[in-house]
């Protein structure tokens, strides 16, 4: 199990800076005023027919990360052996700490602002992040199933990403409205980010 976390995790990495070649733009080439619309539309999601994210993938669109995976999905070829990549943006509703939280039935990993969130095959792994309200970060969500890695509910498969202001609301799911296919790149936030000073 340790050998393929570290193996998945070498080839995120590798997946990451593909991406980061492409631009954060990819999108939005030419749609002046993006980023007057009030909700977002989701994020960049992408199946593969394997479990390591590697070969051809197939477009699929979510409206949360809120997802309980199906053998009928014309997305997934392989249901038994198959993973999931997720890009994009979200954007916090105000400014605070937040603390995210992931669970899934076998590998999940987040990233927010390049920095990771949660590792599933981490017990008791959380880490808190300063947003600012209205801004938008980048976020990638990578999620693997394999039959071979689960000893009950084997045909069983879903990922559920949620999120909270700490010490304020309670966890809640991540809707459409605050996830966002691409952001342009001059106001991509870095991750110096935080409160403002006297906090």
């Amino acid at each position: 199990m340790k050998q393929k976390k570290e193996e998945l995790l070498a080839l995120i990495e590798n997946k990451k800076s593909l991406i980061a070649t492409e631009g954060d733009n990819k999108n939005c080439d030419g749609m002046i005023g993006y980023e007057d619309e009030p909700d977002g539309e989701g994020l960049n999601s992408y199946f593969y027919s394997n479990e390591n994210f590697m070969g051809n993938k197939k477009p699929r669109a979510f409206s949360s990360m809120d997802i309980k995976f199906s053998k009928t999905d014309p997305a997934i070829e392989n249901y038994e052996n198959f993973s999931l990549e997720m890009d994009g943006f979200v954007k916090a509703p105000s400014d605070g700490k937040y603390l995210f939280s992931v669970s899934c039935d076998d590998f999940c990993i987040i990233y927010v602002n390049e920095l990771l969130i949660m590792d599933s095959s981490v017990a008791g792994e959380k880490k808190e992040i300063y947003l600012l309200g209205l801004k938008k970060y980048s976020v990638q969500v990578k999620y693997s199933h394999s039959v071979h890695n689960l000893y009950s509910d084997y045909d069983k498969a879903f990922l559920e990403v949620k999120w909270h202001i700490v010490k304020l609301v309670a966890l809640q799911h991540i809707g459409i409205k605050y996830l966002y296919t691409c952001n342009p790149l001059s106001l991509i936030s870095s991750q110096q980010d935080g409160p403002p000073q006297g906090l």
